[in-house]
């Protein structure tokens, strides 16, 4: 998971208000999220992680077998997540390549409604009033196919374009 302060400073708050779920795994606050398939990581013995019983406090070198699994993870997590997706305009780029299945896996939910904040940020030829009015209508028709999973997303969007168009300058 990465938060850009940015997006999550304009997000957060109103979707909070309108009571739609925002928050990402684990209930952290996030912009982006990726599940990155550890198990490819062949050189990480994985028997020094989960429920170990065995793994004692003072066994030196079960702890240090540990630590460097760890630390290949997070070598292997800052490459392929944190160092690729480190700006916006590098979120904006890549979620430009993807299907609309792995955008809706890659911004933390309501995804939508997150990218198109992101686009609004990076992308200069970006048509505001289209866009938003294009996602409202998208939201309203989803919430009442299915109101549980969309309910107030359509007005959190209304809102968030207000928002934007009354207190952001692009520069």
């Amino acid at each position: 998971m990465k938060c850009f302060k940015p997006i999550e400073d304009i997000v957060g708050p109103i979707l909070k208000r309108n009571e739609v779920s925002f928050k990402s795994y684990s209930g952290y606050q996030a912009t982006i999220q990726h599940v990155l398939i550890l198990k490819d990581l062949l050189s990480i013995d994985y028997s020094s992680f989960g429920d170990r019983k065995d793994l004692a406090i003072n066994d030196e070198n079960s702890i240090r077998n540990f630590f460097v699994a760890m630390k290949k993870l997070v070598a292997y997590a800052q490459i392929n997540f944190f160092s690729k997706y480190a700006t916006l305009v590098d979120v904006f780029e890549s979620s430009d390549r993807m299907t609309p299945q792995e955008r809706g896996e890659f911004f933390a939910a309501p995804a939508p409604l997150r990218k198109i904040v992101v686009d609004y940020y990076c992308d200069k030829d970006f048509d505001f009033v289209s866009r938003f009015d294009e996602l409202v209508k998208e939201l309203q028709s989803a919430e009442v196919a299915y109101p549980s999973v969309f309910k107030n997303q359509a007005q959190a969007t209304r809102e968030i374009a207000e928002y934007i168009q009354m207190n952001i300058k692009k520069s």
